[in-house]
């Protein structure tokens, strides 16, 4: 069994009983190549409508562990006292509709909803944002996870606001490319949101530390060399386990 990080692996064990042995670790990775950091295209910046704002982007799967009632709640915080603050949200998933739901009822116009994106469009669009929002529902589980978007916004050199526990809040603060909050309170991702916006050389020293961060340790290339050297080592237990098999075989029949 192949995890993505060492908590998840301790969270099997102790949950699930599964032996230490029969779990190996190999960390998410980006493709460092496709998502680079870029001048925003003006054409992007004009089809969202993003014009003389400070774009805080979601951008990704909109889900049910995300906590997406924090992105409201944060927008609705700073919908009178930030009017220059815009929450640009692009992606799919199960909380969409009740996303809109919220934003149409709050009256959220600093909120703009979008559907997914192609791909390759995606280095583009986070390069039209400030700063990138990664949420996490309060859980032990997710304490073990590391959201792969919350990569690939550092890969295109944002700073990110990562309202989140554990393993991924020990990423960013390893990598010193963002500001931290708790999970699910609205209030400090608005404060977040302030600051980074207001300490703009600060923001950028962020930028290119999580730039950083991930091509030292979170490439494809990286961890195409780990899953090659795990793939060896089964393949060569395999071998090992057959010639043992084998050679029991032949003694048994060597005793008869």
């Amino acid at each position: 069994m192949v995890v993505v990080t060492g908590p998840f692996k301790e969270y099997l064990q102790k949950v699930w009983s599964i032996p230490p042995e029969k779990i190996s670790v190999v960390p998410n990775a980006v493709d460092c190549e496709l998502l680079s950091p870029q001048d925003p295209a003006k054409e992007i910046v004009q089809e969202f409508g993003l014009e003389g704002r400070f774009v805080v982007g979601y951008i990704g799967n909109i889900g049910n562990a995300h906590g997406i009632e924090t992105l409201v709640e944060a927008a609705a915080c700073l919908r009178n006292s930030d009017p220059d603050v815009l929450f640009l949200v692009i992606g799919e998933g199960a909380e969409k509709e009740k996303l809109q739901s919220l934003t149409a009822k709050r009256q959220l116009t600093n909120i703009r909803i979008f559907p997914a994106q192609p791909r390759s469009r995606i280095p583009g669009i986070i390069a039209a944002t400030q700063v990138c929002l990664v949420l996490l529902r309060k859980s032990e589980l997710f304490k073990t996870v590391i959201p792969t978007k919350m990569l690939e916004f550092m890969a295109c050199g944002r700073a990110v606001i990562a309202a989140v526990e554990g393993e991924a809040r020990r990423i960013v603060v390893q990598a010193d490319a963002g500001i931290c909050t708790p999970p699910e309170d609205a209030s400090a991702v608005a404060l977040a949101i302030r600051w980074l916006r207001d300490n703009t050389a600060r923001c950028s020293e962020m930028e290119r530390n999580g730039r950083k961060f991930v091509v030292d340790n979170s490439s494809r290339k990286a961890t195409a060399g780990d899953y090659l050297s795990l793939l060896k080592q089964l393949a060569q237990a395999g071998s090992d386990s057959k010639q043992v098999a084998a050679a029991a075989t032949s003694a048994g029949r060597e005793t008869h």
